[in-house]
């Protein structure tokens, strides 16, 4: 049964999650550092069953390997993205609140953006519809 194999990567991945939650709450940055910690825990958790799956899986064409990229790529981007802005838009706007509301903005429009990208460009993601 493969759902209870894949089943056995939970409990490593949930003290991974602990850990690095932790260390990055240590260096000082509080409730944002658990989220930081608790997506890049996710993030390992689907390259894991990624990975596993990808060895069981009974067509051993490469259609999947086209579609890598673009399962992959948006927890990275996101991720950059949001440092980015969280160093940039504080400068500029004062108003906490105004900040937020300009980073959530720009961020759902770019992720918006590439997830209309991806569709295009890879058929297995165009049954993904956000709105």
């Amino acid at each position: 049964n493969l759902q209870l194999k894949a089943a056995a990567f939970l409990p490593f991945v949930l003290v991974f999650n602990v850990v690095i939650s932790v260390i990055l709450i240590k260096q000082g940055l509080g409730l944002p550092g658990a989220a930081i910690g608790s997506s890049i825990a996710f993030f390992v958790l689907f390259l894991t069953l990624f990975l596993f799956l990808s060895k069981r899986i009974k067509d051993k064409g490469n259609d999947w390997k086209k579609h890598i990229i673009g399962m992959c790529l948006p927890f990275p981007l996101m991720s950059l993205l949001l440092g980015v802005l969280y160093s940039i838009f504080p400068l500029l706007i004062t108003n906490r609140f105004l900040c937020a509301l300009v980073i959530v903005s720009f961020l759902w429009i770019t992720m918006y953006s590439f997830h209309i990208w991806a569709c295009r460009r890879y058929r297995l993601l165009k049954s993904i519809r956000i709105i």
